[in-house]
């Protein structure tokens, strides 16, 4: 199980076979946090999450060679290929 690290607003998105895969996006206070490379989603798309909140499950989605968490946290702001693509 993969838990929040923040409160926010949860945004779904899934890649596919590229990049982060199926993932949740969460926009608070000037971040993007990355939960990436998950199974699935424990949540709606732009549902309201709070700190400790389940998010997801960790899996082998996207561009990745085994089950992890990709976690990255990036300004909201930014136009690093990182921020827009991780």
């Amino acid at each position: 199980p993969i838990y929040s690290t923040t409160e926010g607003v949860a945004n779904l998105l899934n890649f596919g076979d590229d990049g982060c895969g199926k993932f949740v996006l969460i926009t608070d206070r000037g971040t993007y946090r990355y939960y990436c490379h998950l199974s699935s989603w424990a949540m709606s798309d732009r549902q309201p999450v709070y700190a400790a909140e389940l998010v997801g499950f960790s899996g082998n989605t996207g561009h990745s060679s085994g089950p992890h968490l990709h976690y990255a946290v990036c300004p909201l702001y930014s136009t690093d290929k990182f921020t827009l693509y991780s």
